[in-house]
């Protein structure tokens, strides 16, 4: 694990170094175990290490035989120990213990498709000299972040887009992505709030020629690519795939430690990641005082004794968490509307202060088996959609649209709105009866200044629900659950957990995230029409051997914090950024709607909406302003607040 950037140049080699430099000195937290650094013939790479495989080797730079091929990356590849193997019988010659050199060999062999034997996370730079070509690549669900940007010095890439940023001296923001933030929570991959920055999908290859700069984007991996189709399917395959990622996942040669609720999923990871582990795992818990329906502390400590797991807990503080906000929104990188961030944060803080440096997560085991009530909600709807398009029933699919659940993350507008049949317009007029959406709409209509309206294409934040192609009903389930992970997964549950995890220098690792696991979920008919069914209902008959009854008994919670009373306290401490803000000066929000908008702080049904208008708000401040979090800090108000929820 570690952090990357780099700079291909067919200017000044000194400058592209300085850059470098640069960027890597701000990604010290992300690998603070060590430093390496490579240049050669206009391409300049540097890496920061936190040290999990082959501790005291594998430094980076790695090279090929003949020093023709150099290669950084961040990430671990879990099958390394296999490919090392296979790599030998083959007669490579490897020169470390570690996980990277492998794909270097596979380079080697296979070009740049070598990279779909990796078994892993991991972005990665690799040069070819004699081909004078460099090699950027993304793993498959995009667990490990890569930003990029081009400008007149030349190319440059980086883990972290406040790394990048030095290089980049147009800051001019995309309105677009801007807007989708707004309706999703977050801003959907490849963009970013600011146009001349972008991340590198997730399952793909970007090939940069280093005699011109010209760039190609190729996929190796793609959800798309995976249909379902009628096969053999048993939920004992899904039990030997879960049990073969929590054992890969556990490979370090550092203390290893799991993220622990009182939920089914890290309950699942735990127990059978004690089966396989070498080392003492440790299970860690966050708690909130005063708020004993929220506190899963004492399950998650009864669970780790019966398993003899060692157990740490964390309780909360209000205050440290006002404080804490700017530095939260600025460790994210990407602004996302996520109140959970602090909770998430502190699991990796109590982690680091433990001398954990690798962390398993049950994150991802919602999105893969239904676990979501709003989830299996939205396809019902999309099915009773798609079964009236045609039929004048559909008029009356308002009424029971806006019925829906109002979810606590406000997500459950997205996905249950997918046919060809219906139009852009008929999508609003649906979507905005959603909670998320019906937001945005009243944000485009009231808040957005004129010239921000005027700069948005229409639609814009809808075009994703166009799917032309779907055809059956298994279709448009598979296409629910691939947007899922396409946008809520990877841009914003997978995102924020890998920002602030680094922060501390901490891995964390994603056991549902094995591509072979997700292959398989995708590709059975029975996994993907299981929406109907009891919530993660294969999931829990594939690992019902594995937990007691009592285990599965629990009401879903997860990380779940006392919303009412954080939100409350950041919305007090922070809104007057808003006076003469980021966004009024930007054009983003009408001034005229400052005082409005205050007055909002006394309904709390439009909290969320005002937190996110905060988050962003905090998030240009320091990434175009270049405010510190610091500073932001201390400026916030010292009110109190009327609530003590």
């Amino acid at each position: 694990m570690c952090g990357i950037s780099g700079g291909i140049t067919l200017n000044s080699v000194t400058t592209a170094r300085q850059r470098v430099r640069q960027m890597s000195n701000s990604l010290s937290h992300r690998g603070p175990d060590g430093e390496g650094n490579y240049s050669r013939e206009g391409v300049v790479f540097s890496m920061r290490r936190l040290a999990i495989i082959d501790v005291s080797g594998s430094q980076q730079p790695l090279y090929s035989e003949d020093k023709s091929i150099a290669v950084v990356g961040n990430g671990e590849i879990y099958n390394y120990v296999e490919l090392r193997k296979s790599l030998k019988r083959r007669g490579h010659t490897l020169q470390t213990k570690g996980d990277i050199e492998t794909i270097i060999h596979l380079y080697e062999e296979q070009g740049w498709k070598g990279v779909s034997k990796l078994r892993g996370m991991f972005a990665l730079a690799l040069h070819d000299n004699k081909r004078k070509k460099v090699f950027l690549f993304r793993d498959r669900i995009g667990e490990k972040p890569l930003y990029y940007t081009q400008t007149d010095e030349g190319f440059y890439f980086s883990s972290e887009m406040k790394s990048i940023l030095p290089v980049v001296t147009d800051r001019k923001l995309n309105f677009s992505a801007i807007d989708e933030y707004f309706h999703l929570l977050h801003v959907p991959e490849p963009s970013t709030p600011i146009s001349s920055i972008n991340k590198l999908p997730a399952g793909a290859v970007l090939e940069i020629n280093c005699r011109n700069l010209q760039t190609t984007l190729e996929y190796f991996w793609s959800l798309d690519d995976i249909m379902p189709v009628s096969k053999e399917f048993s939920e004992n395959k899904i039990s030997d795939l879960f049990h073969e990622s929590c054992k890969l996942t556990l490979r370090a040669d550092v203390p290893v430690g799991i993220s622990l609720s009182g939920g089914v999923d890290s309950s699942a990871i735990a127990a059978i990641s004690q089966k396989y582990s070498s080392n003492n795992l440790v299970a860690i818990t966050v708690g909130y005082k005063n708020f004993a329906r929220l506190d899963e502390r004492e399950s998650a400590r009864s669970f780790a004794k019966k398993l003899g797991i060692k157990h740490e807990f964390f309780q909360m503080d209000d205050e440290e968490i006002i404080h804490d906000f700017p530095s939260l929104v600025w460790s994210c990188d990407d602004p996302i509307a996520e109140i959970g961030m602090f909770n998430i944060n502190a699991i990796y803080k109590l982690a680091h202060d433990k001398n954990i440096k690798v962390l398993l997560s049950g994150v991802g085991g919602d999105e893969l088996f239904w676990g979501y009530p709003w989830v299996r909600e939205t396809a019902a709807l999309s099915l009773l959609k798609r079964k009236h398009s045609s039929n004048p029933m559909m008029l009356k699919l308002r009424s029971i649209l806006s019925n829906g659940v109002n979810h606590p993350r406000m997500y459950n507008s997205l996905f249950g709105l997918i046919n060809h049949a219906i139009s852009p317009a008929d999508q609003i007029i649906l979507n905005d009866t959603r909670p998320v959406f019906r937001a945005a709409e009243f944000f485009t209509k009231h808040l957005y200044s004129k010239s921000f309206k005027r700069s948005l294409p229409k639609y814009s934040a809808y075009a994703f629900l166009q799917h032309p192609t779907i055809g059956s009903n298994i279709d448009l389930l598979h296409t629910v659950m691939r947007l899922i992970c396409q946008r809520w997964l990877t841009s914003h549950a997978i995102a924020i957990n890998d920002r602030l995890s680094m922060s501390h220098g901490v891995e964390v690792r994603l056991p549902f995230l094995d591509y072979k696991l997700i292959e398989y979920i995708f590709s059975h008919k029975q996994t993907v029409g299981a929406y109907s069914k009891p919530r993660k209902y294969w999931f829990y008959k594939a690992i019902s051997k594995e937990l007691s009854e009592d285990v599965f008994a629990r009401p879903k919670q997860g990380f779940t914090p006392p919303v009412v009373r954080w939100m409350s306290r950041i919305l007090v401490a922070y809104t007057h950024l808003l006076d003469r803000g980021f966004l009024v000066s930007e054009e983003i929000i009408s001034r005229k709607m400052i005082p409005l908008i205050k007055i909002q702080l006394l309904n709390p049904l439009l909290w969320p909406s005002l937190f996110q208008l905060v988050v962003l708000e905090t998030w240009g401040r320091e990434f175009v302003w270049k405010e510190s979090p610091e500073s932001i800090a201390e400026s916030r108000s010292t009110l109190q607040f009327f609530t003590n929820n």
